[in-house]
This record gives C-alpha cells, structure tokens and sequence, in this order.
C-alpha cells in the first residue's frame, strides 16, 4: 500500500526532502495525472492547530495528536524549500520545548511553566496576543507514491474556509522537478503552509 506523505522524516541535514507545494480552489488535471500515476492513495485526516506569528515565515509550528511539532525552513533550491524537524513534544510540554516554541516565534522571553500544560492553555496563553494567530486547521490527505517521490493532493479547512493542495517531495531534487513538471503542478507558485495561512488570516497580503 502506499505509504503518502511521512511525518516524521528521520532528522537527517543532509537528507532533509525537498518540497514543492501549492494551494488552489481547484487543481485541474494535477490530481487526476497524479492518481493515474500513483494508484490508489492513502486517505487520512487530521484536525491541528497552526501557530503563526507575523514574521516568521521559515517557521512551521503546529499541534497534532497532543503534541507539538516545530519545523524550521534550511534552505531554498532551483524554486523547492527544504524543511527540517526541529522537535517534537508531548503535552504537557518539558521546559526545553517552551524555549524552543519561544525562539521560534520570536519572542522575548521564554514562555511560562503554566502554559505549556495543556493544548488548552498553551492556546490561551496566546488568544490576546496581537502578533500571533491560532489557526484550525482540518485536513484529508490523499497520499501517492510516484518512484522516489511522495505526493499527495489534500482538502483542506483553514478557520472555515475550504481550500486544496498539492504537493511533491523527494530527497533526490531531479526527480521531485520532473514530476511537478509531468503533473503540471510547476504551473501553480510553491507556496509553504504557513505562507497560505499567513495570506488567509491576513498577517501578509
């Protein structure tokens, strides 16, 4: 069966995937080209929240399943972005986990003890805040494995509103290029997640 998008890539530097992802109303003959390509998907869903602070757009911070999960973007190549895994977290949160979620948003100080508790109120703490937006975030991920490459087209919510996306990776760049090109996929920007969420809850217009 196929094995769609992973999660949780091993932390390899020189190994970090490249990705090419866009966001549409609608994809055309993209996911039609990609099924015929990668036979039947792996469908899964999943209910995150996104934290995302203006400024910081090389930083993909989100909470699934009752863990935190922060991503960092390491480098751009040949129109591709490559994102590492910075760590991940089971609430409630150890104290090196705040200090990281506090350098990735780009805060002053390290976040309290008490914040790191729970969802609930780590999602409290930042409800006032005027630089931060707490993005939900539904997804139904259709997962494909092309040669080297995963791919997957997916429906997603973003504080209500629908959207989808498309997006190809491989650790072998070539390769990566030439599908995008063969799905017609390079014809739409490759824009990250947290771009589009920024674009969405209006922190960049």
């Amino acid at each position: 069966m196929p094995a769609g998008l992973q999660d949780d890539p091993p932390v390899n530097e020189t190994r970090n995937r490249f990705e090419y992802r866009a966001f549409a109303a609608d994809f055309g003959l993209v996911e039609p080209r990609l099924r015929e390509l990668g036979g039947t998907p792996l469908i899964r869903e999943s209910a995150e929240i996104y934290l995302v602070a203006a400024g910081r757009g090389d930083q993909n911070i989100k909470i699934r399943a009752d863990q935190l999960d922060i991503k960092q973007l390491l480098a751009e190549r040949d129109g591709f972005q490559q994102w590492g895994p910075l760590g991940k977290w089971s609430f409630p949160l150890p104290p090196d986990a705040l200090a990281a979620l506090s350098a990735a948003l780009g805060l002053d100080t390290t976040l309290p003890e008490s914040s790191g508790q729970a969802v609930n109120s780590l999602v409290g703490h930042f409800n006032a805040s005027r630089e931060l937006v707490i993005v939900d975030l539904f997804k139904r991920r259709f997962g494909f494995e092309v040669g080297d490459c995963q791919a997957e087209v997916a429906e997603v919510t973003i504080n209500g509103a629908a959207l989808k996306t498309a997006c190809v990776e491989s650790t072998e760049l070539d390769q990566a290029r030439r599908l995008i090109d063969r799905l017609g996929l390079v014809a739409y920007a490759n824009t990250s997640y947290i771009e589009a969420l920024m674009r969405v809850t209006g922190l960049v217009r």
